[in-house]
C-alpha cells in the first residue's frame, strides 16, 4: 500500500475524524462535529479532501496503515527460523491491534459500514488483508519445505487464511469482551491452535507479550 502524503492540515482533519469515530461512531461523525473538535471551518474538508467521502477514505487508509506499521516494527528483528517467525508474526498481528485498546475497536467497528458500501475502502481493506495472509503463507511454506513437503498454493493459502481468521477472531472477541479474557490469553489460544494445525511447538522460548488496554 502506497502511503498518502498528508499535509499538516489534512493530517489534523484525519486525526480529528478518527477521534470523532471513536467517540460517536460513523453516523455521529458529521463534518460539523469533526471540524468543531479542532476549531476549523467546515469548508476546509471540501478544500482539502473534496468532501466527507474522501476524508473518510483517507482516514481509513491512515488508520489501517498505522496498525500495519506497528506490525512491521514488531517483526523487524524476527528470528530467521520459520517456526519462530510464524509465532512472532502471529503475535505481532494481534498486538498491533490490541495495544491500541478499545479506541481502535470503536474506530474499526465504525468503518465496517464503509467496507461494505465504499469500493475504495473495500479495496484498501482487501490489500491489507492479503498482505497479512502472504506474511503467514511465507512462514508456512518454509516450515513445510524444511520437512520435505511440497504443499499446493491452495493448501498454503487455506492455512494462512485460517490462521489469520483465528488471530482476527480472537482479537475481536477480546476487544468486544475484555472481561472475558486477557489479551495474553487470547493470543495464547491462537498460538495453541496454530501449533496443533502445523505440528510445531512455540513453547520453547515463548515470550509472553504483556499488553495493556488503552
Amino acid at each position: 500500500m502506497v502511503k498518502n502524503r498528508l499535509s499538516a492540515r489534512q493530517q489534523k482533519l484525519v486525526d480529528a475524524t478518527l477521534d470523532c469515530l471513536a467517540e460517536h461512531g460513523y453516523h455521529g461523525a458529521t463534518i460539523r462535529r469533526i471540524t468543531a473538535g479542532i476549531d476549523t471551518n467546515v469548508s476546509m474538508v471540501q478544500y482539502h479532501f473534496g468532501g466527507k467521502a474522501n476524508l473518510m477514505r483517507a482516514s481509513y487508509r491512515y488508520f489501517r496503515q498505522g496498525a500495519r506499521d506497528t506490525y512491521m516494527t514488531l517483526v523487524a528483528t524476527a528470528d530467521p527460523d520459520p517456526v519462530r517467525q510464524l509465532e512472532i508474526r502471529a503475535r505481532a498481528m494481534f498486538s498491533s491491534r490490541a495495544q491500541a485498546g478499545r479506541r481502535m475497536t470503536r474506530i474499526w467497528i465504525s468503518f465496517l459500514e464503509l467496507v461494505y458500501s465504499d469500493s475504495e475502502v473495500s479495496e484498501i481493506r482487501t490489500e491489507i488483508y492479503e498482505y497479512y495472509v502472504r506474511e503467514l503463507a511465507d512462514c508456512i511454506v518454509r516450515i513445510l519445505a524444511n520437512r520435505g513437503d511440497e504443499p499446493s498454493a491452495t493448501e498454503v493459502h487455506r492455512l494462512a487464511v485460517g490462521f489469520y481468521s483465528v488471530i482476527d477472531g480472537l482479537w475481536l472477541e477480546y476487544a468486544l469482551n475484555p472481561s472475558g479474557m486477557s489479551p495474553d490469553d487470547a493470543i495464547e489460544i491462537a498460538l495453541d491452535l496454530i501449533e496443533t494445525r502445523m505440528g510445531v511447538s512455540f513453547s520453547s522460548g515463548r515470550s509472553h507479550l504483556k499488553l495493556e488496554e488503552t
